[in-house]
């Protein structure tokens, strides 16, 4: 093995590395109780700094005989959508936005196993950790009524967010496995997601981890098979789901009839209305604005004005204008073609879970829960290597 070689197997470990760091870390900080002990402004921009500075290493090592080679096209790209990000990072969370758009423009080179590992890694430490400390009693649960009795928080912060990472456990794990993977596992998987259904009572999550498991059931165990790399239509209407998707709710909120609009609005607890007088009370800019939305009050019960925006679309054509949503949604897509080019059909029918999930649920875009975000950034390898990353993930499932 060459130098050159071993150059990018470090520029891959360094990088693989700071995402488990970044993502345990700032899971925990963000969604879980463990918050209490880790919570602190220094410590926060500590993280971060490791993080950026293990990115230009990675950079630094990667860079092929000492230039660097990149496309005018994809430099203007992704000058326009740091400049956007930079932007809309005065509104939210600074730094850590900069840090998602690092990380995304870094995974163009990282192997998808070693991304994919990382990330799994990290969110178990979390969703772990904090289910274990809970029931330990060495962090508070928060607990909610509801229609179905009593939601328990196991740790976090939410009583839905524990049920958000188990989705997107089992989605990685799914990934990380692929055809390799055998029917204890499966049973496995669906012991998890009905776990955290029936502590969390979290309807969108549950019900997608049961799709998804019950695809690779399917499609790996049945016909052994990649049910949407080998069908010529859904080759080619896949990539397009996230349009589809924001279109469909679009159509719902604002142009679908006021029965179906009920239907379905009763459907998923109210949060097609919230979304719908989201845009109606704020508008939806070019650039995006600064929002605070109204969720609990101190008695951690909603409170009477609660007017969060669950869904990841609505809420960033608010938030981050409609620019930065249809360049992300164009970048997303091409990203799924990608997947779906190089024949990863596991991988491909998770980013389509994930962009459904998206639809009233707020992760996809937020790297602490999801790992998708990242493979924008496979789009933008101005070399070969993506046809040899690829042979690699072929080779390791």
């Amino acid at each position: 093995m060459d130098f050159k070689m071993d150059k990018n197997q470090q520029g891959t470990k360094l990088y693989t590395i700071a995402l488990f760091i970044w993502v345990a870390y700032f899971g925990l900080v963000i969604t879980s109780n463990v918050a209490t002990y880790l919570n602190n402004n220094i410590l926060q921009y500590g993280v971060s700094g490791l993080v950026i500075a293990m990115l230009v290493i990675k950079e630094y090592l990667n860079i092929p005989n000492g230039q660097i080679r990149i496309r005018p096209f994809t430099f203007a790209v992704f000058l326009v959508m740091f400049s956007l990000y930079v932007w809309t990072s005065r509104y939210q969370s600074g730094i850590l936005t900069v840090c998602i758009f690092l990380f995304v423009a870094s995974a163009r080179d990282v192997e998808l196993n070693a991304i994919f590992k990382a990330f799994l890694w990290a969110i178990t430490i979390v969703l772990v950790g904090t289910v274990l400390l809970s029931r330990l009693g060495l962090i508070s649960i928060l607990y909610m009524a509801s229609d179905d009795g009593v939601r328990g928080s196991l740790g976090f912060k939410y009583v839905s967010f524990g049920s958000q990472y188990s989705l997107f456990f089992i989605l990685c794990y799914l990934i990380i496995r692929s055809s390799k993977i055998r029917w204890i596992e499966i049973i496995f998987l669906y012991i998890i997601a009905f776990y955290f259904h029936s502590a969390t009572a979290t309807s969108n999550p549950f019900y997608l981890s049961l799709l998804v498991i019950t695809y690779a059931l399917i499609s790996e165990k049945v016909v052994k098979k990649g049910l949407i790399v080998e069908n010529k239509f859904l080759k080619i209407i896949t990539p397009a789901i996230y349009f589809v998707v924001l279109g469909v709710l679009l159509y719902l909120c604002f142009f679908a009839s006021s029965g179906i609009y009920s239907t379905v609005d009763s459907m998923v607890h109210n949060r097609l209305r919230l979304g719908k007088q989201g845009i109606e009370l704020f508008g939806v800019p070019m650039l995006g604005q600064k929002v605070t939305f109204i969720t609990l009050n101190m008695f951690n019960r909603y409170d009477s004005n609660y007017n969060y925006i669950d869904s990841s679309y609505l809420q960033s054509l608010v938030v981050n204008g409609w620019l930065f949503t249809v360049l992300i949604l164009i970048l997303f897509s091409l990203s799924l073609k990608w997947v779906v080019d190089h024949k990863y059909d596991i991988l491909a029918a998770c980013m389509v879970i994930a962009a459904i999930h998206g639809m009233f649920d707020p992760q996809m875009m937020v790297l602490w829960y999801s790992p998708f975000i990242l493979m924008i950034g496979k789009i933008f390898n101005p070399s070969d290597t993506g046809k040899k990353l690829a042979q690699r993930y072929i080779e390791d499932v």
